[in-house]
């Protein structure tokens, strides 16, 4: 109860539009997670490690570089966070781009073989189509 409270803090620090293409980004990805729980455990990761960074970059003596690399460190997180969201939908839409010919194929000709349509779709299904 308390981390959805959290969750949903974490949530109304990020602009509604942005919220909705990631939302959209993780159906596309079929990445059961909630958008609120993504967000924050990203920035909560992207935090932790540029923290990380800086404070070894600070202990070292660097203290200009280690504030520019923690900034350029969260924001570059938060970014690979998302290019992965989006690169693996990217790759499940292709690989149902590449499929669909043949799953189209296989159903044309169950309908010539005199099934009716929803079952040249249901006898069509394959494992080796995936999530198509």
């Amino acid at each position: 109860m308390m981390i959805e409270k959290i969750y949903r803090r974490i949530r109304f620090l990020y602009p509604k539009r942005y919220l909705k293409w990631l939302e959209k980004n993780l159906k596309y990805a079929g990445m059961e997670i909630k958008v609120e729980r993504f967000v924050t455990l990203s920035l909560l990761y992207a935090f932790a490690i540029s923290l990380i960074i800086f404070s070894i970059l600070f202990s070292l003596g660097h203290h200009l570089v280690s504030y520019i690399v923690f900034g350029a460190g969260f924001v570059g997180l938060q970014i690979i966070f998302n290019l992965f969201v989006v690169l693996i939908g990217d790759r499940r839409g292709s690989f149902a781009e590449s499929v669909l010919p043949d799953a189209l194929q296989l159903m044309s000709a169950n309908i010539r073989s005199g099934l009716t349509p929803d079952k040249a779709l249901l006898f069509s299904a394959r494992p080796e189509f995936g999530v198509l």
